[in-house]
């Protein structure tokens, strides 16, 4: 007598494999790509760019949704119903983090060619305030004025701001550190013609060591003025 065949178990059709597949690949080729992301562009704002990325990521997820909910046609609705927006949640972020990145890194080099562009040493950003977050991926970070840029710093630097004493800061939370112009960060500035950048950070933090509090001898040190005009100093010239 034969034996009573055992029904098969839900398999992912062949679609639904490789989109998922391809979904986690996009995801793991972020991680070099930041070798590349070593600058945050302060100006021009490139924020055009990013809602078609955001639209971009947007139309790929949409189509994830199609084919995963066709790869799983033989599952329960229950499971496709959890599955299904998981995998296009995932294909949205890997595909956003990969096109964001790439077009951080053709922006940079198409403001910044290096026939035009400028370069001046230990030039200062005023820092409005700090704070950092908690988690496995924990970092601190800086928010810039008269440009805003959010620029990650390394946990020493966060740590000194903290230990210093600075007449603006009156609260107690750990996480959040008010600077109003105390502390400045002495980085590396380009500029080239009207586009100006940070280098040393982009994806990473910034070098340790590179928050100071602000010297009274401010305007002797190159910096941004508040009419988004990149003052050199007299004494860092600027080196082409």
């Amino acid at each position: 007598m034969d034996e009573p065949t055992k029904p098969k178990s839900p398999q992912l059709g062949e679609w639904g494999l490789r989109w998922l597949i391809g979904s986690i690949g996009l995801l793991f080729l972020s991680f070099p790509l930041r070798c590349f992301d070593d600058a945050t562009e302060l100006v021009p704002d490139h924020g055009t760019v990013m809602d078609s990325m955001f639209a971009l990521s947007g139309c790929v997820a949409a189509i994830g949704l199609v084919v995963i909910w066709r790869s799983t046609s033989t599952w329960t609705i229950v499971r496709r119903l959890w599955y299904t927006p998981l995998v296009a949640a995932v294909s949205f972020l890997a595909v956003f983090v990969i096109a964001e990145q790439l077009a951080e890194i053709l922006e940079n080099r198409l403001d910044f060619p290096p026939s035009k562009t400028r370069t001046y040493h230990d030039a200062l950003l005023v820092i409005t305030r700090a704070y950092r977050t908690e988690g496995k991926m924990a970092h601190q970070s800086i928010q810039t004025a008269p440009l805003w840029a959010d620029i990650d710093i390394s946990r020493s630097d966060y740590d000194f701001m903290r230990q210093q004493y600075n007449p603006f800061e009156r609260g107690t939370d750990y996480d959040h550190l008010r600077s109003d112009g105390y502390y400045c960060a002495k980085v590396t500035l380009q500029q080239a013609g009207a586009a100006i950048r940070v280098l040393h950070a982009g994806s990473g933090a910034l070098p340790k060591g590179s928050i100071i509090t602000c010297p009274l001898s401010f305007d002797a040190y190159t910096h941004i003025r508040a009419d988004s005009v990149l003052v050199p100093s007299v004494v860092d010239s600027p080196k082409i």
